[in-house]
């Protein structure tokens, strides 16, 4: 059974890493949802009512289910998106989560750690203060898209809301969050 709770304790390094390579109706994965919407996870219980995606889009390799996350305390405003990213297995068909996809306001995220500690409303220069300098780099691929960043060993791409490297200071516009090279 869930149950509402105030926050959840930022003990886990990356509780978004722990989830990949998981499937979108395993226990690990609900649980996971559960903590994400603030509903405390009892461990005897094993189901409870997990707030469901608000979109899912199906492809033929792959699946996106979206979840909206209002910012829940008091003068807080914002909403986050999360975005987990599920491959299809091409003989089985079975999904596999591959990556976590973080983009709008960074407020209700704060009570989730990610790697570094960086948040959604850091610059560029504070990422690469936080994590070091990026294993790779690259962008704009698009007018739509920005630059960015990627950590392998730590499993984090950040895009920039910046068309070019000679803005530093240009905020996140997404992070994006996979299994971290071995």
């Amino acid at each position: 059974m869930y149950a509402m709770t105030q926050s959840v304790p930022r003990a886990d390094p990356c509780p978004f890493h722990q989830v990949l390579a998981t499937t979108p109706h395993g226990q690990l994965f609900q649980r996971h949802i559960a903590a994400l919407y603030g509903l405390a996870v009892e461990e005897e219980e094993e189901d409870g009512p997990v707030p469901k995606a608000s979109t899912v889009k199906t492809f033929s390799d792959c699946e996106y289910h979206t979840y909206q996350l209002p910012a829940t305390s008091s003068g807080q405003h914002g909403i986050a998106t999360v975005v987990y990213c599920f491959d299809r297995d091409a003989r089985t068909s079975e999904l596999s989560l591959g990556a976590i996809h973080l983009t709008g306001s960074s407020m209700p995220m704060r009570q989730f750690a990610l790697p570094g500690n960086i948040e959604l409303s850091m610059t560029g220069r504070q990422v690469v203060a936080a994590l070091g300098e990026p294993e790779r780099k690259g962008g704009p691929t698009s007018s739509a898209s920005g630059v960015w960043m990627a950590w392998d060993r730590t499993g984090i791409q950040v895009e920039l809301s910046a068309i070019d490297w000679e803005h530093p200071d240009a905020t996140i516009r997404e992070i994006i969050l996979y299994r971290p090279a071995v």
